[in-house]
């Protein structure tokens, strides 16, 4: 019996002087004063990552397998962010969840909110890709740029420096694009109507199976046009976003002869293109190599 209550008092005053030592010691800093940083799209944290570099910790708060159409936050992506610096979102209506956040990390915390379409004049209020326009991009990596520079001002001067090169690489693509497209060209056929600003920066026609979601589906009239416009200009390509293969855009390639080809939405990478290192710009360039192939042939 008094083996046991010794035993029990040297466990009781171990304890004690485990938790007297922890009250002591410093709490930890956040990553070495760096901005702890959450997006919601792959172009936005590539965006993101190169601004900040060395000084911001960027992820992107949704799962590679989700819609970040129609992402639901959970109490732990709450809590994420209650505890960041900054939240990029894209806004351009493609986040329709993000109103519901607002209200609720207002109360709960001081992270910014940064809507990186909002000083964006050339919006189709019905399309959110921007970031496929190099140009509209700049205008996203500019924003991104001004808030890195307000929360972290000592830094300022290097998020600067960061976004000019980054700025730089975008305006060389934008001409890249100009060039590969500066001959008379066919329109190109897409799963996906995600490249309407794309096709329009670069004078190139769209024609798509399905909306900006897939859930909207061409009319038996718009089908019928569709496989008109086909024939007539002789196009050999379907472009499908990723692996995803929808049923009437894939009966639809098979009826007409012509090849699959992937054309990046980026809206994520995929496992194949993460394992690849591919990156937006890796990306950009190999969607205007298949473009130039399809529009030409």
């Amino acid at each position: 019996m008094r083996n046991l209550k010794l035993r029990q008092l040297t466990i009781a005053i171990i304890s004690i002087i485990v938790l007297l030592l922890a009250g002591c010691m410093p709490t930890a800093e956040k990553k070495e004063d760096k901005l702890t940083v959450y997006t919601t799209l792959y172009p936005l944290t590539f965006f993101a990552q190169e601004i900040g570099g060395a000084n911001a910790d960027v992820k992107n708060l949704i799962p590679p397998h989700a819609d970040p159409h129609e992402f639901e936050l959970s109490p732990r992506d709450l809590t994420k962010l209650t505890q960041a610096d900054l939240f990029i979102y894209n806004g351009a209506g493609l986040e329709v969840w993000i109103k519901r956040t607002e209200s609720s990390l207002a109360k709960e915390s001081k992270v910014k909110l940064l809507d990186s379409s909002a000083k964006i004049n050339e919006l189709n209020q019905n399309d959110p890709h921007i970031w496929l326009d190099p140009l509209l991009g700049i205008k996203q990596v500019e924003q991104i740029t001004e808030a890195f520079c307000k929360l972290d001002a000592k830094h300022a001067d290097y998020y600067n420096k960061n976004s000019a090169a980054l700025i730089q690489k975008l305006l060389k693509l934008d001409q890249d694009f100009k060039e590969a497209f500066s001959f008379k060209h066919k329109p190109f056929v897409v799963a996906h109507a995600a490249f309407g600003y794309l096709a329009t920066r670069y004078h190139l026609e769209q024609l798509a199976v399905y909306g900006l979601t897939t859930t909207h589906e061409a009319s038996l009239k718009e089908l019928l046009h569709l496989k008109k416009r086909i024939q007539q200009d002789q196009i050999r390509y379907l472009f499908f976003d990723g692996t995803a293969r929808p049923k009437v855009a894939e009966e639809l390639r098979c009826e007409m002869g012509a090849t699959a080809l992937e054309l990046s939405s980026l809206e994520k990478l995929t496992v194949k293109e993460r394992a690849q290192g591919d990156d937006y710009f890796k990306i950009m360039y190999r969607n205007l190599r298949r473009l130039k192939q399809a529009v030409k042939d």
